[in-house]
Formats: C-alpha cells, structure tokens, sequence
C-alpha cells in the first residue's frame, strides 16, 4: 500500500516538473524577439535560420546574407557586402527608433511583427547551398524576406528576394523596399553632428583660410586667369563623380585585407571609389592646364632655351598624365580594346 503510494506521489511530481517545463519554455518567437531586443541585427546560423522560418508564425523576417572573407568574393562583391551590411544594421536601427521606446510593447508591431537578422556565409552556408540550387540565389551580398508563414514547411522559394544582382542598394533603397513589404513607415533620420557637421567644418576652414589669404585672393580675383581655373576646377571635380560620391556614399578605397595591396580605382564603370573622383578631377584639371600652359606660359618666355625647356618639360608632364588617364579609362573599361 505505502510503496503503491510512494509510486502514485513520484508520477506525481514528475508531471507537475515536465508541465512546469513546458510552460516556462520560450517559444521560438519568444527566443527571436528576447535576441532582437538585445541586438538591432540578429546573428543567425543554419539551425537558427531553419527554426525561425520551418514552423509557422505571423511575423516578418528580414535577412541579409553577407561574407566577410576575401576568398569568397571578389573587391567588388566583398566591398558592396560591407557595405550593404552597414546600411541593413542603419535600416534595423532606425526602425525600431520609430516606435520611440520599448518595440514589442506597440500594438503595431504586435499586429505585424518584423525581425531584422543577418547570416554570415560560413554560419549559414548549407541554408545558401540549398538556396542556390532551389531558388536560384547566385550572389552576395543579398537581402530577403520571409514572409508570415500560416502552415509548416521549410520552402525557399517563398522568400522574397530584393534584388537577383549584386545588392549595391543604399539604405534609402531597402527602407524602400522593406515598407512595401511591411507597411510601416521608416523614416532615415540622422543627428545633428550627422547632419550638419561636416557642413560647418568646410566652412569653418574655408572662412578661416579666406581671412588669412585675403590679400592675395583679392589680387588673384583680378585677374581674368583665376576665374578660369576656379571655373575649370569646379567642371572637372563634377565631371570626375565627386557628386556621385556625395549622394551615394561609397568606400574611400579597398584594401586586400591578405596582401595589403590598396585599389583606388574601382575596376568596374558601375562603381567608384571617394578618392578615385579626386584622382581623376586633378588629372582632368591638371591635363587641362598644360593645354593652358603651352599657349599662355611658354610664349611667353624671353628666350628661345627657355621655351625650348619649359615645352619639353610641359609635354613631358602632359604624356604622363595622358597615360595615366588612359590606364584607369582601361580599368574602368577593361573590354576596351586599345
């Protein structure tokens, strides 16, 4: 009798434990927003990747999948995956600023819950595999979304893929593409420093310089040569890509990260470099100036072995920058034949 009870009393206890376990065990949804409340960007491995989106749920997942190794891609593809990582981690961050405080306490975000995560090639490569051969991915870096799921199944081709190229796409361009998806404005906000900053220290400098090299401005502006060279300064930092530089915020330059080697010219016409519009704007101005200089300068000189050096030294000048511009058009254009 004291032995069947002692029995009764164990089956008991072991019940009451496995029960309490299994109330107290987060859901998967649960462990998603506990890990995006600690991070704007989640982290994510192929059993993470597999257990968010195998079961089905009434949330969006957002996932950029990205690289950090050189031997992966090449400089173009490994700078555009940096780089798309940093705009995504801008996006996630901003996001979630638009809810003002705690995310997952909006009756909004309730309604419709979003997630932002990204998965590293080498944490995530057997879920990307099976992405190529299923739905086609062919590059990095990429950004997908997987949308609400109202049935189980672990189905690939139900992801929506921003782009099939290379995702050279800004932050501006996936807040676009993620509020379609989701319906919620994001709204790209940026602090006053971020704003405005880099603003007030070009005219600091710039007032500061003018103040001191007053004088000399003042006895420059008069002559008709001055205006000429601002103006060609001015036309050939333009031509150069310096405004497509200020709009679409590109690396400075690549460094291989294996040999140390520095790339300033980007080797591709769908892309630059921040210092490869300065290379070229002074090699534009520069070119055109020693046209300037053989007219104006060396007919000028008194006699005949001055202008016979100052021309040679000017052609000199003028074939080692004709050369150098033609090697980066080369760059640029590799399938150019001459």
């Amino acid at each position: 009798m004291m032995r069947g009870t002692l029995q009764f009393i164990l089956v008991g206890i072991v019940l009451l434990l496995a029960c309490s376990n299994a109330q107290t065990k987060p859901t998967r949804f649960e462990k998603l927003l506990d890990a995006q409340k600690k991070s704007a960007v989640i982290e994510l491995n192929n059993e993470d990747l597999k257990s968010y989106s195998t079961f089905k749920s009434n949330y969006s997942l957002f996932i950029l999948f990205t690289t950090k190794n050189p031997q992966v891609l090449g400089p173009e593809a490994l700078q555009a995956s940096k780089q798309a990582a940093r705009e995504f981690q801008y996006v996630a961050e901003t996001f979630f600023k638009t809810f003002g405080g705690d995310f997952s306490t909006s009756n909004e975000w309730k309604d419709k819950p979003v997630f932002f995560a990204k998965c590293d090639l080498e944490s995530c490569r057997e879920v990307f595999v099976d992405g190529t051969q299923k739905a086609g991915w062919r590059t990095l870096p990429k950004l997908l979304r997987i949308p609400p799921r109202p049935t189980k199944g672990f189905n690939l081709n139900a992801w929506e893929d921003m782009n099939q190229e290379i995702l050279w796409e800004t932050a501006a361009d996936m807040t676009a593409w993620i509020c379609s998806k989701t319906g919620f404005p994001i709204f790209i906000t940026k602090s006053f420093t971020e704003k405005y900053g880099s603003i007030i220290l070009s005219w600091t400098v710039i007032v500061a310089l003018g103040y001191l090299l007053y004088p000399r401005i003042k006895r420059a502006t008069g002559n008709p040569m001055f205006w000429f060279v601002l103006s060609l300064g001015v036309y050939a930092f333009t031509m150069a890509g310096v405004v497509f530089n200020a709009i679409h915020k590109p690396p400075d330059f690549y460094k291989n990260p294996q040999t140390g080697e520095v790339m300033w010219i980007y080797p591709s016409a769908r892309q630059q470099f921040v210092y490869e519009g300065y290379i070229m704007a002074a090699l534009l101005t520069g070119t055109s100036l020693l046209f300037v200089a053989f007219t104006a300068w060396v007919p000028k000189l008194k006699t005949p072995m001055e202008k016979r050096g100052a021309f040679i030294m000017v052609a000199i000048c003028f074939l080692v920058a004709h050369t150098k511009v033609m090697d980066i058009f080369r760059t640029k254009y590799n399938w150019y034949p001459f």
